[in-house]
């Protein structure tokens, strides 16, 4: 606390003149007038308070010493204030005592009154006679001020520590005993509360903050004398309304003047009161500092339950309502204590009910206050009104108020649920005994009537409830403890027991009523894990029990492919096969048999599985083809290149089968146009001249111009020569026919500076080299190589066409490979094909070349020889078996590639 707000600023310093409790205040006004004694019977003791003074004797001034000490003039009160703070002596001898001292000397007594109060707020000022005998109120409260402990950053009431601890109740039971100790006698002496009320009205509107809480504090408790008043005049109506024959005259009179003097007292105090009201309430309870603005709520309640005729009306109870809005949570928390107090008596109510409308929208709205405890302080009050009144809440209010038994603070949640379980219990019967019979009935009915959804939710509470119980865990949202002591350890496991005995034969019928729900049945699968298992071995029926369940958890196995469900299946299977159960034998069979007939089912049905499957994949796959071969006519050339790429990986994966080969995904074949498609992008696209194809590349890439052309070139080469790799894959793994290779083979050596013959011879000498060392393996394919080479040699013979006889010579590049007996065949074919045609024609140079290659070795080998030696080409270092596809159709494939 801090020196700006121990004192507040000046706009609140409001003064008292022209107020409508000017009248009442007045009597503190201290002027030097020589009739003052005469004008007025409430300002009789300032020319006595000179007068006391002059002819105080030694003997008086010695009676001051045991509660106030008297030096030139100043009047302090250590004793009182030393017994308020310890609290170890009793109050009210040291109150007998000092109204001892007031009557011997009344200014001295409320002088030392005064500075007890002073003291309390915890100024060093003190009021010395000649203060208070020629300066007024606010002269006094002014000159207190500027000797305020400006260095303090607390007072009294608001200090901390042991030896504050009870300061507060302290000075609230020295007034309430001083009242009371005065009730007969000084509180109507027109001197000593009137002046001593007076200056607590001014200190309650000083502006140094600790004079604002004490007054305030003290003034509100002098309100109790009120109760004490009234309780009187009801003794002297009750006295006035005896029978006659029971009456005394002597006592009826003395009670009439009784009653008439307590009528005039009640005059005086509730002129006081009112006084009070307007002078201290109306302009602190608005106070800049929230522990004032909380005191003058706590008084008022004070003041509206002690006198409720005179207070419990809406003139008064507005004050509180408009607190509800303060921004500071203990002025509302405040304010909502001193509602709960009015609404708990049942003789308020209707006095409360203008302000139950007024203000019950707003009250229903601090439900959800962000300080916690006036949320709840709300809900209780909520409550009392509910319980209090007949129509003070209705159903969409109470509504408001069920949600937060799901609040994460404990207290508002038990709040909550206190309000929901007494508005239930309100539609029930008022016998006990037949309540809790009621409220199952009502629940069961609600889950009889109740939705799909609400269902699930009821199940889901359920098994939270299991697992808190099981665990002794407290919801998700609230703090844990990390040790449970041993008697929370024994409720646990009993409450597990408890669990387990009702569960164990109730929990099959739950999963066979809600197999078919995923969400429920993998909530309830979650309960077997909070059971005692070992209980299911105590006897025979719950051994039964045990067989249901393993029987539903299997079915529901079967049943469902949702994860979670197997999911839960499994955790509990896993747990009942634990080792550390007797029953784990049972448990391991029903897993075995489960497994067997999952086994046999997936087996029975894998080839229709896989059939459907392949029919989709199929379905899917021939789309895509058609997807892509729609693309490889596209401008755009990335598209285009994608599509040729996709096409080659995915006929690739899916190729017929090969020989062993048994898989059922590879067998789609592409129909002719794809073939024809693909044939065209490779002659258009792939053996396109460089020098057009980076003039598009360019032409389409012309944003990015910082490429060179030479890495467009290279970029662009690589590219087609991927897709040419694609492509030929397709030929060597037989998607494709042989004959489509006459396309690449065509431009395998492409030189312009070459002649046609020699470009081919050469391209022959290469393929050569790549079939495999082992000749066995090639004998079959070679040999029919050769067949198709002669025939196709020999075409036109007939008619003098001699342009095919030439093609011997490419074909003399695969005859070293050639076995003897393979050779000698050969040899008799050539002469039976070509001299049958031409039996007069000399043998071209042709001829002669392949008749050498022929009949290489042959003279030199043995004829049990079946193997030559095959020369070693300096090219032919890959050592792979490679297997030509089928040559089926060579003739054609060659006739293709001669020409």
């Amino acid at each position: 606390m801090d020196e700006s707000e121990l004192y507040s600023s000046e706009d609140e310093d409001v003064s008292l003149t022209g107020s409508d409790f000017e009248f009442q205040l007045k009597t503190s006004k201290r002027k030097l007038s020589s009739n003052q004694g005469a004008a007025s019977p409430k300002r009789v003791r300032h020319p006595s308070v000179s007068g006391s003074s002059q002819s105080q004797t030694p003997e008086d001034s010695r009676h001051l010493g045991p509660h106030g000490t008297q030096t030139d003039g100043r009047v302090t009160a250590c004793h009182l204030y030393e017994a308020v703070r310890s609290g170890r002596s009793a109050l009210l001898p040291v109150i007998d005592d000092w109204l001892e001292e007031y009557r011997s000397d009344r200014e001295a007594g409320l002088l030392e009154l005064i500075n007890f109060v002073v003291q309390c707020s915890g100024c060093k000022g003190v009021v010395t006679r000649e203060m208070f005998s020629c300066l007024q109120n606010a002269d006094i409260i002014s000159h207190l001020t500027k000797e305020f402990n400006e260095d303090s950053v607390s007072y009294p009431l608001v200090s901390v520590g042991s030896q504050w601890r009870h300061f507060r109740e302290g000075v609230c039971e020295f007034v309430s005993l001083l009242v009371r100790g005065c009730r007969n006698s000084l509180l109507y002496d027109d001197f000593l509360f009137s002046s001593f009320i007076a200056l607590l009205t001014g200190l309650a509107d000083s502006q140094v903050r600790a004079f604002r809480h004490t007054s305030t504090l003290i003034v509100s408790v002098a309100a109790e004398v009120n109760a004490q008043v009234l309780m009187t005049r009801r003794r002297c109506e009750l006295e006035k309304n005896k029978p006659v024959e029971h009456r005394a005259i002597d006592r009826i009179e003395e009670l009439e003047d009784c009653y008439r003097e307590l009528l005039e007292h009640q005059e005086d105090l509730r002129s006081i009161m009112n006084g009070i009201f307007k002078g201290v309430f109306i302009h602190r309870y608005r106070d800049r500092v929230p522990e004032i603005r909380a005191v003058c709520m706590e008084e008022m309640g004070v003041w509206l339950r002690e006198n409720p005729a005179s207070f419990l009306n809406d003139e008064h109870l507005k004050y509180v309502g408009w607190m509800l809005h303060d921004k500071q949570a203990a002025v509302r928390l405040q304010c909502v204590l001193t509602l709960q107090k009015l609404y708990v008596e049942k003789d308020f109510i209707s006095r409360l009910e203008l302000f139950t409308s007024r203000f019950k929208e707003r009250i229903l709205c601090m439900i959800l206050d962000k300080d916690s405890d006036v949320a709840v302080e709300t809900v209780k009050l909520l409550l009392l009104i509910k319980q209090q009144t007949d129509d003070g809440l209705s159903e969409e209010e109470c509504a408001a108020v069920y949600p937060l038994v799901f609040a994460t603070h404990r207290g508002l949640a038990c709040a909550a649920g206190g309000f929901l379980y007494h508005t239930l219990c309100s539609v029930l019967d008022g016998r006990s005994d037949k309540r809790s019979v009621s409220v199952l009935r009502l629940l069961a009915h609600f889950f009889i009537e109740s939705e799909d959804k609400l269902e699930s939710a009821l199940i889901d509470i359920m098994m939270c409830a299991v697992r808190q119980a099981a665990e002794a865990t407290p919801p998700s949202t609230r703090a844990q403890k990390k040790n449970l002591t041993a008697r929370e350890k024994r409720l646990q496991a009993q409450e597990r027991r408890r669990i387990t005995n009702h569960f164990i034969p109730v929990l099959p019928q739950l999963l066979a009523k809600f197999s078919a729900d995923v969400v429920k049945v993998s909530c309830l699968l979650r309960a077997p894990l909070y059971f005692q298992l070992e209980v299911y071995t105590t006897s025979g029926r719950l051994e039964k029990c045990l067989d249901l369940l393993l029987s539903q958890v299997c079915d529901i196995m079967l049943k469902h492919r949702e994860e979670c469900v197997l999911e839960a299946c499994v955790r509990v299977l896993c747990t009942l096969c634990s080792d550390c159960y007797s029953f784990c034998g049972r448990a391991e069979r029903a897993v075995s048999q489960l497994l067997d007939s999952t086994v046999e089912k997936f087996t029975s049905n894998l080839a229709e599985i896989l059939q459907v499957e392949l029919k989709r994949v199929m379905k899917a796959l021939h789309s895509f083809c058609v997807v892509c071969q729609s693309c490889l006519s596209v401008a755009q050339s990335h598209i285009r290149n994608q599509a040729f790429v996709c096409l080659c990986d995915v006929l690739l994966v899916f190729r017929k089968p090969c020989e062993g080969d048994g898989s059922p995904l590879q067998r789609f074949s592409p129909d002719d146009s794809l073939k024809a498609e693909m044939a065209s992008f490779i002659i258009d696209y792939v053996f396109a001249d460089p020098d057009e194809d980076l003039a598009v590349v360019q032409q389409e890439d012309c944003a990015a111009g910082e490429e060179e052309g030479q890495e467009m070139k290279m970029a662009a080469l690589l590219e087609r020569r991927n897709q040419l790799a694609g492509y030929c894959k397709l030929i060597i793994y037989g998607v494709l026919e042989l004959r489509a290779a006459t396309d690449i083979l065509k431009y395998y050596n492409k030189d312009g500076r070459d002649e046609e013959l020699t470009e081919i011879r050469l391209l022959a000498k290469k393929l050569a080299m790549n079939f495999s060392i082992n000749l066995r393996l090639i004998r079959k394919p070679l040999l029919v190589l050769h067949q198709d080479g002669i025939r196709f040699a020999s075409r036109g013979l007939d008619e003098g066409d001699l342009t095919n006889l030439s093609f011997l010579e490419i074909l003399s590049e695969f005859s070293f490979k050639l076995l003897q007996p393979e050779r000698k065949q050969l040899s008799v074919l050539r002469k039976s094909v070509i001299r049958s045609r031409q039996q007069s024609s000399l043998f071209s140079q042709s001829i002669q070349s392949h008749l050498s290659t022929l009949s290489l070795g042959r003279e030199d080998a043995s004829e049990d020889e079946e193997e030559p030696e095959i020369e070693d080409y300096d090219n032919e270092d890959s050592e792979l078996d490679i297997t030509l596809p089928s040559t089926h159709g060579s003739a054609s494939f060659l006739e293709d590639l001669f020409e």
